[in-house]
């Protein structure tokens, strides 16, 4: 392999990946004593008929 073929699959493979690894990290959403944080959900559907959510 020549020397530009190299650097290029470690900048076109290598590089994302290993930039992927700590994309989305679990540790984003625990305190710190590692409990989940408490987040106040909001409903984003509101049924506009008596009954209709009941299933």
């Amino acid at each position: 392999m020549e020397a530009w073929q190299v650097i290029g699959f470690i900048v076109l493979a290598l590089l994302p990946l290993m930039l992927m690894v700590d994309f989305w990290p679990s540790r984003e959403r625990l305190d710190f004593n590692g409990r989940p944080l408490v987040r106040p959900w909001q409903r984003q559907y509101h049924p506009r008929v008596d009954g209709h959510d009941e299933h």
